[in-house]
């Protein structure tokens, strides 16, 4: 068996200039003394600091004095030669940079209570730094506005409860999406002509509640990708985990967040298409029936959907048979196939609902993309749904009528630490499929509640689109476990 699971991404010193790749779902911009890094399954998650950011007894952000920021700034520049300033921006802090940033397996994951995101001075600031989308031009709805219930639950960083955004959802209209940063709302409108949004936009309220709300004339979420390794594999100038875990040296069985891939097609010109690398989910089940969870988009080019393990080299492991929710595709595995994690050191044992995420929440990931990667739950996205949800056999199910526009949680946002890159080329997102763990904010409390098995959801990557699509994001939206709950999927009891 290999000593060491993860590989890490590179920089490749032949290139004479930097280009950002978005291989890795965390890349970064060039790495300073860039070295293997010696990782176990958890790092430190937070810079030794006596002062912070984040009041934990009254459980909101307050500003540091000049002395502690000054103290702050001289103990990060010890660490990291390139600092030249910070810039709270709650829940993140901005760490300006000289000319490169530290390689992210050297950084923390929280800098004095908050999301530490190394950045490059000058360069613009990841998307969500700055106000999202459109200010409206109408006065803000206040507790007049509004039954009291509703008033209570729009506040800064708080996640509202769904009732909450179903209220927004009548309230606003040609409303598409509502979703829930740190400090604003963000309404996704119906596309519509520039000069009619902008005609809108006169009649909507510029607040709601305590919240300011940005307006965005269609969809803020592009396409969703997987990491596509065809026809340029070249390009691959990341390295990632492509071990055989089927060989009985290395265990002979499958388990979260491993390598499989999609062998494509060949199309008219006898080119190879459509090869794509993700992740293995969790195994689920439901009455007598037994799946393995997989990131479906990675095999919307084909339609024969099989499933190989690590690469369509290897093993054959299974078909995708169904799909439940935005991406959750459910395969037919072949092969033996345990919840136990592979560096977490626990397994799988429960789903968690998106109406018990709670605001500052802590989950990890598991790739063989990223190896162990720490995200913190920071709002939601909702939508309307109005089709009457179906069972496997295509029968009705208890829910909500079809004339009744039903909100649900679409995905998850999530705060990460290092900027995501999603420019060209767009060879990445293999950690698509790979669950959410939930965690704790210091190792003694990861530990211990990553025993408990939760897994809020899967890794789904999206492109920002258009305007707001910037060279970097600091915001994962990640498919939420609500499809698989609601439709009577459990974590398989081994």
């Amino acid at each position: 068996m290999r000593p060491q699971r993860r590989k890490r991404i590179s920089i490749s010193p032949r290139k004479p200039k930097f280009k950002p790749r978005a291989s890795d779902p965390y890349p970064q911009s060039p790495a300073i003394g860039s070295s293997e890094p010696q990782l176990g399954a958890l790092k430190d998650l937070e810079l030794d600091f006596p002062h912070s950011y984040f009041d934990e007894e009254k459980k909101q952000f307050t500003m540091l004095s000049r002395e502690a920021s000054l103290q702050l700034l001289e103990v990060l520049r010890t660490h990291f030669d390139q600092v030249l300033s910070i810039l709270p921006v709650a829940p993140f802090l901005l760490v300006e940079c000289d000319t490169a940033v530290p390689d992210p397996s050297t950084t923390p994951f929280l800098i004095a209570g908050l999301i530490a995101c190394f950045v490059i001075q000058g360069e613009p600031y990841p998307f969500g730094i700055d106000f999202i989308g459109k200010d409206g031009g109408a006065l803000g709805l206040t507790e007049d506005d509004m039954p009291m219930s509703i008033w209570n639950d729009l506040k800064p960083f708080h996640i509202p409860r769904l009732s909450t955004f179903q209220w927004i959802h009548k309230s606003i209209p040609h409303v598409k999406f509502v979703s829930s940063f740190p400090q604003q709302l963000v309404v996704e409108l119906d596309q519509m002509k520039d000069e009619d949004f902008e005609l809108l936009l006169t009649s909507l309220p510029d607040t709601i509640g305590c919240l300011n709300v940005g307006y965005v004339n269609g969809t803020v979420l592009s396409k969703k990708y997987a990491r596509q390794k065809a026809p340029h594999p070249r390009e691959l100038d990341g390295e990632y985990d492509d071990t055989d875990y089927l060989d009985l040296d290395n265990g002979g069985k499958l388990k979260p967040g491993m390598l499989l891939e999609c062998a494509g097609y060949v199309d008219d010109e006898g080119m190879l298409q459509g090869i794509v690398m993700s992740n293995s989910g969790i195994k689920v089940q439901k009455d007598d029936v037994v799946r393995v969870t997989v990131a479906e988009h990675g095999w919307d080019a084909v339609q024969d959907k099989v499933v190989y393990h690590p690469t369509r080299s290897g093993h054959n492991i299974g078909t995708i048979v169904n799909k439940i929710g935005e991406d959750i595709g459910l395969m037919a595995c072949t092969y033996p196939y345990t919840n136990e994690l592979p560096e977490l050191q626990t397994k799988a044992k429960s789903l968690l609902h998106s109406s018990q995420l709670q605001y500052n929440q802590f989950v990890v990931i598991d790739s063989c993309f990223t190896g162990v990667q720490t995200l913190r739950v920071l709002g939601v996205r909702t939508g309307a749904d109005r089709r009457v949800p179906v069972t496997d056999g295509q029968d009705p199910v208890p829910g909500p009528l079809k004339d009744y526009q039903y909100i649900k949680v679409e995905q998850g946002i999530y705060g990460v630490n290092s900027a995501i890159i999603p420019t060209e080329p767009r060879i990445r997102e293999g950690v698509c499929g790979t669950p959410l763990i939930v965690g704790g904010k210091s190792k003694r409390e990861m530990m211990r509640v990553l025993g408990d098995g939760m897994v809020a959801g899967f890794m789904l990557w999206n492109d920002i689109e258009g305007r707001y699509n910037l060279d970097q994001q600091i915001y994962s939206f990640c498919q939420t476990a609500d499809p698989l709950i609601e439709s009577g999927w459990s974590v398989c009891d081994e």
